[in-house]
């Protein structure tokens, strides 16, 4: 199975691998650079089509008999463990080459035992403490606290007391690796497609005709990441901060059939109205 090193290796992706029952685990690490989004523009954050990117890679390596794509294991654990990085205060894996701006990729080889293992200094993350502060949701105070975090939220469902901490984002939160020391880089715009889909209008427009509106950009963070309910709830929870110009859509969400996006609506106009 080296050849499935080998054609990781030429993708400059770090890699490690540890032994499971009769099988070997090989993970390795997708990098990204956090987008710049304009103040027309929704967010989504860079992670996700590194996310995307490493399922499809993992995929290509597969041949469903000896290599599996995509194996469901904790690949934190495996890449802690083996060296391919350091977990973090914010529980994220931090690799030499990345720091934490990475998604992990795996494969499972089947009836093969190999450990690849790799040395890694400590992060210091006890005398920094930057992630700590700045996370909205003091998900980060006492350890890593799951149900706070609000990456969480948006994919679970947002909670009363996230409300007010929503953003831009129609698709997750990554304060505590944007601004973390390790992780300090110019920050690159989004690729044209996901320009042009989030102008706040194009978006409302592409997301009230249904999914396959956003299957463009589905083809670049992943069809399953683009259900129309659970983004147009997290955009119109943003209305709350957008300009008055926005507001004109609230009336056409209301009408959208998922109680999600009508509660949130209601939120925003008790908002505007207690102004």
């Amino acid at each position: 199975m080296d050849r499935i090193i080998e054609k990781i290796k030429e993708r400059g992706y770090p890699v490690i691998a540890d032994v499971d029952g009769e099988d070997t685990i090989v993970v390795f690490g997708v990098g990204y650079t956090p987008f710049l989004y304009l103040e027309d523009e929704f967010e989504i954050g860079a992670f996700y089509p590194a996310s995307h990117e490493a399922y499809l890679f993992s995929k290509s390596l597969a041949d469903g008999e000896s290599v599996i794509a995509n194996p469901k294991c904790d690949y934190k654990k495996i890449a802690e463990k083996q060296g391919l990085g350091v977990r973090g205060a914010n529980d994220l894996i931090f690799t030499p080459e990345y720091g934490s701006l990475l998604s992990l990729g795996a494969v499972r080889l089947k009836n093969v035992k190999m450990k690849i293992s790799r040395e890694v200094e400590p992060l210091g993350c006890e005398k920094c403490g930057i992630c700590t502060k700045l996370c909205p949701a003091y998900a980060l105070n006492g350890g890593f606290n799951y149900d706070k975090c609000l990456r969480r939220q948006m994919d679970d469902g947002i909670e009363d007391w996230a409300q007010p901490m929503l953003n831009k984002s129609v698709l997750g939160c990554n304060i505590c690796s944007e601004f973390c020391v390790k992780n300090l880089k110019d920050r690159v715009r989004p690729p044209e497609i996901m320009q042009k889909i989030l102008k706040i209008d194009e978006f409302f427009e592409r997301a009230l005709s249904g999914r396959r509106a956003l299957e463009e950009l589905g083809d670049i963070i992943g069809r399953n990441m683009i259900r129309p309910g659970r983004m147009l709830t997290l955009a119109t929870y943003a209305l709350k901060d957008l300009d008055e110009k926005y507001l004109h859509w609230l009336d056409k969400l209301y009408l959208y059939d998922d109680v999600r996006v009508k509660r949130a609506v209601e939120y925003v106009k008790s908002l505007k109205k207690d102004k």
